[in-house]
């Protein structure tokens, strides 16, 4: 990371009034909140507000999508969810060091461990 920013610098010194730490956390937010996504047959990223809030839950209850049709991030049930009942997602089968890396939590009991 201490590279990136460098680079940034290199290219933009006026970043550099943003202290290195502030660029980590930054940069971790980011991270662990985008969306790999396809637009127009172009693979790029999305921070989507509101999907980023889903909770991790094996099995799959969910699945998203960018819909070019209608030009949204689309978040589809895969089975009935009772009104009133939190929505999650899944994150996939990891263990918990890639969690905690890339989501910032960690599961007890985790059988991929």
């Amino acid at each position: 990371m201490q590279k990136d920013y460098q680079s940034i610098i290199s290219i933009d010194s006026s970043f550099g009034r943003f202290p290195f730490k502030s660029f980590i956390e930054a940069r971790l937010i980011v991270s662990s909140r985008v969306f790999g996504i396809v637009i127009d047959q172009r693979k790029t990223d999305a921070l989507v507000p509101v999907a980023d809030m889903l909770n991790h839950r094996l099995p799959k209850q969910t699945s998203w999508f960018y819909c070019d049709h209608s030009r949204g991030f689309v978040v589809q049930s895969l089975k009935d969810i009772p009104p009133g009942s939190e929505i999650f997602d899944s994150y996939g089968h990891k263990c918990n060091s890639r969690f905690l890396l890339n989501y910032g939590f960690v599961l007890p009991d985790n059988m991929h461990n």
